[in-house]
């Protein structure tokens, strides 16, 4: 047995990480961009990655 909104929220995650990405400009912060990230079933970062973020101009 699984929770009923499971697909739900699957699709509402989908969907805010699409917006985020659609309507925000993503830099990273300086010297960021070299960090080392550690191997095991996921990637995970030494450090946590610090970005600036902006909203997109409009069309």
């Amino acid at each position: 047995r699984t929770c009923a909104g499971s697909l739900q929220a699957m699709n509402i995650a989908c969907v805010a990480v699409a917006r985020l990405v659609q309507e925000l400009e993503w830099r990273l912060r300086e010297g960021d961009g070299d960090k080392e990230d550690t191997m095991q079933f996921t990637a995970l970062k030494l450090d946590p990655l610090h970005v600036h973020l902006k909203p997109r101009g409009r069309m």
